[in-house]
């Protein structure tokens, strides 16, 4: 059985953590993200230190149409600024993650961790999942410490798995969450999830 979700409710509404909000990206985030994107800074953990170049009109048509499988997601702030995303992709039983804080002023301040703890929660309690996987390259330390906080196991090393758009190996550091942590200690999880949703 592929994996589904468990209840034909509605699409996800906007999720309040510590320190903010989550919400489902709409065809008006697509400038936004384009300029993160864009920004070799931001992108450098992700493995592009030049930026990526987004094509507006494609990304706008693709946030207009997201599946509740394969969703890109907005992070806020308290006041509702776009600071950082998220997405999720579903394949069998499998959830593939991923986070940037984007925005340099709300880096270091635990909206990262608290999103991730959102973002998981939803996933296990709303899909037929095993497990949730993500990956980081093995420079960027800050999310390693993260990860291993939020009790992913670490499972694979890639050494030079790919070159960056500069020509340099690049090497992926591999991490998985599997059902039976999350549910062994889901208070953790719960935790810093303020509401379900908010209206």
């Amino acid at each position: 059985m592929s994996a589904q979700r468990k209840t034909e409710d509605k699409r996800p509404p906007v999720f309040e953590i510590t320190g903010g909000f989550i919400r489902e990206a709409c065809p008006d985030d697509a400038p936004t993200l384009s300029t993160w994107w864009a920004d070799g800074a931001v992108m450098e953990h992700a493995g592009f230190p030049d930026g990526i170049k987004t094509d507006l009109d494609a990304l706008k048509e693709r946030l207009s149409s997201q599946k509740p499988a394969d969703i890109l997601w907005i992070l806020e702030d308290r006041c509702h600024k776009p600071v950082g995303e998220m997405h999720h992709r579903i394949a069998g039983k499998e959830a593939v993650i991923g986070i940037k804080i984007c925005d340099r002023s709300a880096q270091g301040a635990g909206l990262g961790p608290a999103a991730l703890k959102r973002l998981i929660t939803h996933l296990f309690e709303s899909f037929d999942i095993e497990k949730i996987a993500l990956d980081t390259m093995i420079e960027n330390v800050r999310a390693q410490h993260v990860y291993a906080s939020l009790r992913f196991k670490k499972t694979r090393i890639a050494k030079d798995v790919w070159k960056d758009q500069r020509g340099r190996l690049r090497t992926a550091v591999e991490y998985e969450l599997d059902r039976e942590t999350f549910e062994a200690d889901s208070d953790f999880f719960r935790n810093g999830c303020i509401n379900r949703s908010k209206s």
